[in-house]
């Protein structure tokens, strides 16, 4: 599944609320080279962006109990990163 693809991730974000970890891996798979060439870019540093996908994705889970499979999880993922970004580099 392509991750640009608007709606394809719903039955995947629905097993997500599920407790489905190979959603999760699904999910994780389909978006990880997108999110982390996002997170690089602006952060200049590899691991401080794997750091930042990496809670990123954790907040996926810890919030997945709340995930709306109507809304876009891309758009979730990369507001999640961006944030997540903005504190990264504050500490910097």
């Amino acid at each position: 599944m392509s991750p640009n693809s608007n709606g394809e991730y719903a039955g995947v974000v629905e097993k997500i609320k599920q407790d489905d970890l190979k959603a999760f891996g699904e999910l994780y798979d389909g978006f990880y080279s997108r999110v982390i060439g996002f997170a690089f870019k602006f952060l200049k540093s590899k691991e401080l962006a794997e750091e930042v996908v990496h809670d990123a994705f954790m907040k996926v889970w810890e919030h997945r109990k709340t995930l709306d499979p109507e809304l876009s999880i891309n758009g979730f993922l990369f507001k999640i990163t961006h944030n997540l970004m903005l504190n990264a580099l504050r500490v910097k």
